[in-house]
């Protein structure tokens, strides 16, 4: 007989690596219009802005179109698979990033890290499956009240707005200390960094 799940333990583990995971997504975000403009070559204006455009939302596209493909396969296969093929296919194109040689494989791979990723959903909806029954009476019955919230919803919610900040910090440090910002205008680096 298996012993039960430690709830509050894997919010904390799972808070972790939502942090993990949106800090290492959005980290890198700010710097698309440098490395389409050095690393890629692109260098009119327009074109970079193009570039950096679809580059920044075809993720976003790619996971309204594929997170309801990822739900039925999490209620056929689990919430676990679900959260660790996430977690995986993000890290993969993530990787895989640093090889590109043109701006469109660059579109192609952040549209695969759109369609594959999604780790907010799959974390949410592990910790939903996992949570005891008292705890989803509360959400039920008490969904306004503030215990409630921080007892169920802060944590996970946290996580990946904690992590976009402290990464947006980062880059604007980093941004600001080496200099490597675009000094002809202002690019899509620096709108999203001083966003933060």
């Amino acid at each position: 007989m298996s012993s039960p799940v430690d709830w509050r333990r894997n919010l904390v583990a799972l808070w972790f690596a939502e942090f993990t995971a949106i800090f290492g997504f959005s980290f890198a975000f700010p710097f698309l219009s440098i490395f389409i403009s050095q690393d890629l070559g692109v260098h009119n204006a327009r074109d970079l802005d193009l570039w950096t455009a679809a580059a920044g939302s075809v993720s976003g596209l790619a996971m309204a179109v594929a997170s309801p493909i990822w739900g039925i396969l999490g209620d056929r296969f689990g919430r676990k698979p679900m959260l660790i093929r996430s977690m995986l296919g993000g890290a993969i194109t993530v990787g895989l990033i640093f090889f590109v040689q043109t701006p469109l494989q660059l579109v192609i791979l952040r549209f695969i890290q759109g369609a594959t990723s999604g780790t907010v959903a799959a974390a949410t909806s592990l910790v939903a499956a996992e949570t005891p029954q008292f705890v989803q009476y509360l959400q039920q019955n008490f969904p306004n009240n503030i215990s409630t919230r921080i007892l169920t919803s802060a944590p996970i919610g946290s996580s990946p707005v904690t992590g976009f900040v402290t990464a947006g910090r980062i880059c604007k440090t980093l941004t600001v200390h080496t200099k490597t910002r675009t000094e002809s205008r202002t690019t899509y680096s620096e709108i999203s960094c001083t966003s933060q």
